[in-house]
């Protein structure tokens, strides 16, 4: 779980805290896969504080007329399909763990 201070994230890294975790591949050379290896984050646990997650879904539903025609369309097969990474290009868990632990 990612420590929490006054609605903030703590990096593991780091040590400092933000909002988001977004500077992982900038200031460390991370990917976001690679730190939730290194610090046993499951992929379920969002890298983005709780108050820019309610702020965010807020603005969704409240703009949901805007969004939907895009959405629905990225429903379409071919159209999902086309902006799936290749299965070859995943990275699981245990070759994060290798990367991360030699």
């Amino acid at each position: 779980m990612l420590d929490d201070t006054d609605g903030w994230l703590i990096c593991h890294e780091c040590g400092h805290t933000y909002l988001h975790l977004t500077h992982l591949a900038q200031t460390h050379d991370m990917l976001s896969e690679t730190y939730r290896a290194a610090h046993g984050l499951p992929l379920g646990v969002p890298l983005v504080a709780a108050s820019v997650q309610t702020r965010t879904r807020t603005q969704w539903h409240a703009h949901a007329d805007l969004h939907m025609p895009a959405l629905e369309e990225q429903w379409k097969p071919n159209t999902a399909q086309k902006g799936n990474r290749p299965r070859s290009q995943w990275t699981s868990c245990d070759e994060q763990d290798s990367l991360t632990n030699p």
